[in-house]
């Protein structure tokens, strides 16, 4: 166990992210791959059963949990939604260079404007 403890944080982090992409890439729910992610990492820090357990337990009784869990959901659904109405993602674009030109918004000239390509790009 001392040795886990031996171990540099950015190198646990770095696994454990690795871990759940693996997780995740197995098919295994977003929700239990990050369980499993927080698991490890719990373990790795070197933190005992007990406080493990107390820790679930105040996370699971916040509220704003409870607000992360439906914004998440929500997140998920439009990207499975937009995945089956196969949207022209291109036509998403300049409907909203047309709309940020006519509010005066100049979308080459700042770093919102640059990355608004790349937001399309992932959808």
């Amino acid at each position: 166990m001392t040795m886990l403890l031996d171990i540099p944080a950015i190198i646990k982090v770095v696994f454990v992210f690795i871990l759940v992409l693996f997780l995740i890439r197995k098919k295994i729910s977003l929700g239990n791959a990050f369980l499993v992610g927080a698991l490890s990492l719990s373990v790795l820090f070197g933190l005992k059963p007990g406080p493990i357990i107390d820790s679930v337990y105040k996370s699971v009784s916040y509220p704003k949990t409870y607000l992360l869990a439906i914004i998440v959901s929500l997140i998920l659904i439009l990207s499975s939604s937009m995945e089956k109405s196969d949207l022209d993602y291109k036509r998403i674009y300049v409907r909203i260079n047309s709309v940020l030109r006519i509010t005066g918004f100049d979308i080459y000239g700042n770093f919102a404007g640059r990355c608004i390509p790349g937001f399309c790009w992932l959808l």
